[in-house]
C-alpha cells in the first residue's frame, strides 16, 4: 500500500458517516475504487428502505379506491405512487420517506400525511385532487 493510498484510506469515513463531501483525499481526486465504494454504499442505503417504502405505498394504494381515487405504483427500485382523480383529472405523485416521526407521504402541492394514519392521508389526498383542473369542465 502506498503512502497516498494509506492517506486516502484513512480519510474515508465509516459507512454511517458518509456525506456528500465526506470522502477526502490528499490531492482532492476521487479514484475509481472510491467511486465504486460510494455507489455500493448508496445502493445499500437505498435498498434498505425500498421494501419498507413499497409496503407503505401499497397500503395507501389499497385504501384509495374507497376514497374514489385510482393509483399505480411506478418507479421500480425507487417506488412512488401515481394517484389520480378520475372525475377531476387531477393527479400527483406520492413519495414515502422515513422521518423522525415515522414514515411520511409527501405529494404536490405541499401535501403530506402519515403512514400511521392511512385513512386521514387518503382523505387529504382526495381533498387535494377534488379541485378541478383549470380549463376542465
Amino acid at each position: 500500500m502506498t503512502s497516498r493510498s494509506r492517506a486516502a484510506h484513512a480519510a474515508t469515513p465509516a459507512y454511517g458517516a458518509l456525506a456528500d463531501d465526506a470522502v477526502q483525499h490528499v490531492d482532492g481526486r476521487l479514484t475509481w475504487g472510491d467511486s465504486l465504494q460510494r455507489r455500493r454504499l448508496e445502493a445499500h442505503v437505498a435498498s434498505r428502505y425500498t421494501g419498507e417504502r413499497r409496503t407503505h405505498l401499497q397500503a395507501l394504494a389499497d385504501l384509495l379506491p374507497a376514497h374514489g381515487l385510482v393509483s399505480r405504483m411506478v418507479g421500480g427500485d425507487d417506488p412512488v405512487l401515481w394517484v389520480w382523480h378520475p372525475h377531476t383529472g387531477r393527479r400527483t405523485l406520492v413519495f414515502a420517506t422515513p422521518s423522525n416521526r415515522g414514515w411520511l407521504f409527501l405529494w404536490s402541492p405541499g401535501g403530506q400525511g402519515g403512514a400511521d394514519d392511512l385513512s386521514g392521508t387518503c382523505a387529504e389526498l382526495r381533498r387535494t385532487l377534488d379541485v378541478p383542473q383549470p380549463g376542465a369542465e
